[in-house]
């Protein structure tokens, strides 16, 4: 069983934290770049063939400079208009840590200090019974700050003229638990923490963003989107209904969370932010280290840190990380401090949050493991539901550990245990595979073309489960 195990802490992500001070690693041949730009571009194409998404934007930094960025697709489907990276196009809640670097250097400066309530620069905000909120509350998503109150929040179409008025949206709504002990992801936080930003600094927050982030990161095209404008080489907005079809999706208006998700940006301006976090262009190392350490409570996924989630892999090292989904949006941002290393994938469909993370672990490996770098790309087929529905049900490999297999937008998906659900891909008709890590399933049929039982593989050892239903 202990193969079988393995599958589940490979799906996951192993998490801890430690200092954060990036180590030497070895450069890349040229032979090596040509085959990553290669074989990232061939990875491009195969999420649009199996229509993941409409459009992708990607890249890679690696030692100092950028290997590869490239795009496919479309950006624009009804013009025929393609992707390509230099896609101009939602990052969602990458804007977080953006917003926490921000924070971070007026700490540096005196003007915030991390542990006062928050009334210390927002005379107005309401004390809760709860207790005080603090910045590093807010950072880290600890505050009790509820989430949107409703879907329609979620995906607004209402305007605010400034951070306090959307502020006023949920200011006076009771905390979800006492600041300082759990976590509860809340952008309303960080709309908060764009709101003291600029009362510190006496600037609106776009501004002081252009200035002091995005400008010293060299990011020129990252900005505020604003309803109803227009931007050069701005993708659509696309989102990926439950039968595996693409619409048009919602034209939202970001104005109630510009600070925690409301910018456009390039994959090239995410890479050369990742770029100045490592080399310590925006904030201090001993800024970042703080950045590092997430707050004392309970985690019962990735640990939060103030801005960044946190992870620190086996194989990959420590990694601040951001991702991000909105209407029309999927996105993921890596920073790799061990590898100098940034990983950027921007993806313009809404319910792409799978094929976005696979490709950008894709991107990873090929980076860093020269193993993986040159390993023949998997080639996946398209199945109709009809094909995949006989292959739908639960298998047991023994000792408790039963696998659900469950089929969504023309994709099968596995689920063991507490674990995500996980896609798989189809290369034959009874033959799928991960993306994520090494691992692939086989259907067996008996003489009656009934579905028995399925065999796990795990760099070619096999194991396998007997079909319960």
């Amino acid at each position: 069983m202990k193969q079988l195990i393995c599958i589940a802490t490979l799906i996951i992500i192993c998490l801890s934290t430690t200092t954060l001070l990036a180590q030497p690693t070895q450069a890349l041949a040229e032979a090596d770049k040509t085959r990553i730009q290669e074989k990232a571009d061939s990875l491009l194409q195969q999420h649009i063939a199996l229509q993941e998404m409409v459009g992708v934007s990607a890249g890679v930094y690696y030692q100092g400079e950028t290997i590869w960025k490239g795009g496919a697709g479309y950006r624009d489907v009804e013009n025929q208009l393609p992707a390509t990276g230099e896609m101009r196009h939602r990052i969602a809640s990458i804007a977080k840590p953006m917003t926490a670097i921000a924070i971070m250097q007026l700490v540096e400066q005196g003007k915030i200090e991390l542990d006062v309530p928050i009334q210390t620069y927002l005379k107005d905000y309401p004390r809760k019974p709860e207790g005080d909120i603090t910045v590093r509350h807010l950072l880290g998503h600890v505050s009790g700050t509820p989430f949107y109150a409703s879907k329609k929040e979620g995906f607004p179409s209402m305007h605010f003229n400034t951070l306090d008025e959307a502020i006023d949206l949920f200011k006076d709504r009771p905390l979800n638990s006492k600041p300082g002990t759990a976590y509860l992801y809340s952008t309303y936080g960080y709309t908060i923490l764009g709101s003291i930003i600029e009362k510190v600094t006496g600037e609106p927050y776009a501004d002081y963003m252009k200035e002091n982030v995005w400008s010293v990161a060299g990011m020129p095209n990252t900005h505020l989107e604003i309803f109803g404008q227009s931007y050069p080489n701005q993708s659509r907005l696309y989102k990926k209904i439950s039968k595996g079809k693409v619409i048009a999706d919602k034209q939202t208006d970001l104005s109630l969370k510009y600070p925690g998700g409301g910018f456009l940006s390039t994959v090239q301006d995410l890479l050369n932010f990742g770029k100045a976090v490592l080399d310590n262009d925006l904030i201090t190392r001993e800024s970042l280290e703080q950045m590092g350490q997430p707050a004392d409570v309970e985690w019962k996924g990735t640990p939060y840190g103030l801005g960044w989630y946190l992870v620190k892999d086996e194989v990959y090292g420590r990694i601040l990380r951001h991702g991000g989904q909105q209407s029309g949006t999927n996105t993921y941002l890596s920073v790799f401090l061990d590898h100098d290393l940034v990983v950027a994938v921007l993806g313009n469909t809404y319910n792409a949050s799978g094929p976005v993370y696979s490709l950008h672990e894709h991107l990873r490996d090929m980076a860093v493991d020269a193993e993986k770098r040159f390993a023949p790309i998997r080639s996946a087929i398209s199945m109709s539901k009809k094909e995949l529905k006989p292959f739908v049900g639960k298998y047991d490999f023994g000792r408790g550990q039963i696998m659900h297999i469950s089929e969504k937008a023309n994709l099968l998906h596995s689920k063991l245990g507490p674990y995500p659900l996980t896609p798989l891909y189809a290369e034959a008709k009874q033959k799928f595979f991960y993306r994520g890590f090494d691992g692939q399933l086989e259907f067996v049929k008996n003489d009656d073309q009934e579905v028995v039982k399925v065999i796990f593989y795990q760099q070619g050892r096999p194991v396998e489960g007997k079909r319960l239903d």
